[in-house]
């Protein structure tokens, strides 16, 4: 059950996370067609993916410690009452 409830999670996650990065990656077509010099918006184009990668891992870092230390507690005390 805690595995559904889990990939629905992360498939709700993910689907937010493509939104903010199709909308980023609107804002810097946006901001390529407004600006002449091709080195510069790639310079900010990395950036944003950089940016974009690491607040991805920050909050999957954040989910994954949620998650799993209920799961964890179930588990072990299940094996104590199993145990006694």
């Amino acid at each position: 059950g805690n595995l559904k409830v889990y990939k629905m999670i992360i498939k709700k996650d993910s689907k937010i996370l493509k939104v903010k990065v199709e909308r980023k990656s609107l804002t810097l077509k946006a901001k390529k067609e407004s600006s002449d010099e091709e080195c510069s918006t790639s310079k900010s184009e990395d950036e944003e993916y950089a940016m974009a990668v690491r607040d991805f891992k920050k909050f999957f870092k954040r989910r994954g410690r949620f998650m799993r230390q209920p799961h964890n507690d179930k588990k072990t005390f299940q094996r104590s009452r199993n145990g006694k």
